[in-house]
Parts: structure tokens; C-alpha cells; sequence
């Protein structure tokens, strides 16, 4: 059933904010039912806001820990993260919205104006599944260090064959010749530096890969420090 998530509960509540006065006869929509659908968005808005804000935090707390734990002797710890939780703008409103975004789905789908085009303008309906063409796909892969300059990278195929790499030295323009990795995780090796055991800052983007042939765009650039 469509929606089933939070974020995609958000994307249906900021579509009927947007276009259920345009069918709100169509469907038989009340001022009252529009205002919860209103004040449901900004309340749902804000939460996975706060939820976001507080994820990252835990992150870097965690990181935090690792390094006063295990951390390089060299390097100094992080401050502690500093962020506001903020209130719900509507706070009188009371829980349960999807159980209301279901009520009103059910109530407005059963009136007699109701469509399948009106349907998922107001996010009622899961809009036809399109065809991701390889041109629009966007290279993605997560990035770690594994020590004797090299680093490992995860990444999705989405159909295609594999992935492209290149890096190029933090601070440097040329990129070094693609490295095409056909399965994943994939290990890349570096060039040692001129000065042994020293730790290399470089950049990292990728592309898929169809066949040999590079596709889509190049990933946005990934920072890592790769050491000894």
C-alpha cells in the first residue's frame, strides 16, 4: 500500500498541500481536512528533520568514542556535537497521521469525481514505475581505508556491469587512468608517496560501467585519507 513510510507519507501530505484545493469539490474535501493534512506536513516535516539531526549527532559521538578509544596519538579528539531539537510547529495536533492520511484516502477515493490521475496528484496513488535510463544513472559507492595505500569501495551494480574508479591526490587536478572494478567490494591500490609511511589525502569519484563503456555521470568526490 502506498505510502508506507514516513518519508514517503511526507511527499503524499506536501502534494495534497499543494493540489487539494485544485480538487478539493472533486473529492469532497473539508476545510477541517485540509487544515490536518496542513498541520500533519509541518509536524511530520520537523520530526524527520529532528530525526535527521539526531542520527548525524550519534555519528559523530560514536566517532567521537573510537578515537578516544583507538585513535591516531597524532591527531586531536573532536569537540562533542552541539544541536537543537525544535518544537513541532503545530503541537496541539495529536499523533497518528497516517492513520488520518488513510482515512481521508479511503473517504475521498470513494467520491464520485475521484480519478486515478487525481489520485496521484494528491499522492494517493503510486505514480507508473518509469525506466531509469543508464544515462541518468549517478555513480555511488562507499569508501574506506585499508592500510599499504589502499582502500576498499562497496558499491551497487543497478543492472550494469561494474564501476569505474579514479583518484587523484587532495589538491591536484588530473584524475589517474579509470581502474574498473567488476564486483564489489572492490580493493584499489595507490601510489606510495615519495616520503614512506606517510599518509596520502586523496579524492575518489566513480562511474558505471556497461560492458567497458563508461555510463552516466560521475559520482560526487569522495575524501579519504589512505595510510601505510
Amino acid at each position: 500500500m502506498f505510502p508506507n513510510t514516513a518519508d514517503e507519507l511526507l511527499e503524499a501530505l506536501t502534494m495534497q498541500q499543494a493540489n487539494l484545493p485544485t480538487y478539493q469539490d472533486a473529492v469532497d474535501a473539508t476545510a477541517e481536512e485540509i487544515k490536518d493534512n496542513n498541520q500533519d506536513r509541518a509536524n511530520l516535516a520537523m520530526a524527520l528533520s529532528n530525526t535527521a539531526l539526531a542520527d548525524t549527532a550519534k555519528q559523530v559521538v560514536f566517532q567521537i568514542k573510537n578515537a578516544v578509544y583507538n585513535g591516531n596519538q597524532n591527531e586531536p579528539i573532536s569537540p562533542n556535537p552541539t544541536f537543537a531539537i525544535l518544537a513541532l510547529p503545530f503541537p496541539e495536533m495529536k499523533a497518528g497521521s497516517f492513520t488520518r492520511f488513510r482515512n481521508r484516502k479511503a473517504r475521498f477515493k470513494s467520491a464520485k469525481g475521484y480519478t486515478t490521475e487525481i489520485g496521484i496528484a494528491l499522492g494517493l496513488e503510486k505514480p507508473p514505475a518509469r525506466a531509469i535510463s543508464p544515462d541518468e544513472l549517478i555513480g555511488a559507492a562507499t569508501v574506506k581505508d585499508l592500510g599499504n595505500y589502499r582502500f576498499e569501495a562497496e558499491y551497487k551494480k543497478q543492472g550494469q556491469s561494474g564501476m569505474a574508479f579514479q583518484y587523484r591526490l587532495k589538491g591536484t587536478e588530473k584524475w589517474n587512468k579509470s581502474t574498473n572494478m567488476l564486483s564489489s567490494p572492490a580493493v584499489i591500490e595507490i601510489d606510495e608517496p615519495a616520503t614512506v609511511g606517510a599518509a596520502v589525502q586523496i579524492e575518489i569519484h566513480c562511474r558505471y560501467l556497461k560492458g567497458n563503456d563508461q555510463i552516466g555521470q560521475w559520482s560526487p568526490i569522495y575524501a579519504l585519507t589512505v595510510n601505510a
